[in-house]
């Protein structure tokens, strides 16, 4: 019998950040898979579906923003839960995250304990696959957001 481990995957252009925190969504039981760059990431989106992805907004070549763009133009990419995981607090960033689909927003450094109840509920939601509209993602971001 196969176990259903969700997948997660971390995308931060520090590879000391997105492998740390890969290694620590995997004691959680979950695979995590960290990319250091938003071309990357979308490639291994599209090899491989994730459930969750833990997103650093600000990285060279491909913002965190441009990335959550097309991953909500790929075949899929809507029902994909993004939590960015950003030092940008202005209401300015939390606003383009809400237009673009980003679900949650957390403020670096992330409270672990908190951002591994966010993952939990989100993965334990990912199979079968929920249909997420815009205005409940518009809901959960002004709802959860973290700030630490």
């Amino acid at each position: 019998m196969d176990l259903y481990c969700p997948r997660v995957l971390i995308v931060d252009d520090q590879p000391d950040n997105a492998d740390s925190l890969a290694k620590l969504v995997n004691l959680w039981g979950y695979d995590g898979e960290a990319r250091y760059s938003g071309a990357t990431a979308l490639g291994s989106v599209r090899a491989q579906r994730p459930a969750v992805v833990l997103l650093d907004l600000e990285m060279p070549g491909m913002s965190g923003f441009e990335f959550v763009l097309r991953l909500r133009e790929t075949r899929g990419g809507e029902q994909i839960a993004v939590i960015a995981i950003s030092g940008h607090t202005t209401r300015s960033c939390r606003a383009r995250a809400r237009e673009l689909g980003i679900d949650h927003y957390l403020f670096k450094p992330a409270n672990l304990v908190q951002l591994r109840e966010l993952v939990e509920r989100l993965c334990a939601t990912s199979e079968p696959v929920e249909v997420r509209t815009r205005s409940q993602r518009h809901e959960v971001l002004d709802c959860l957001t973290v700030g630490v």
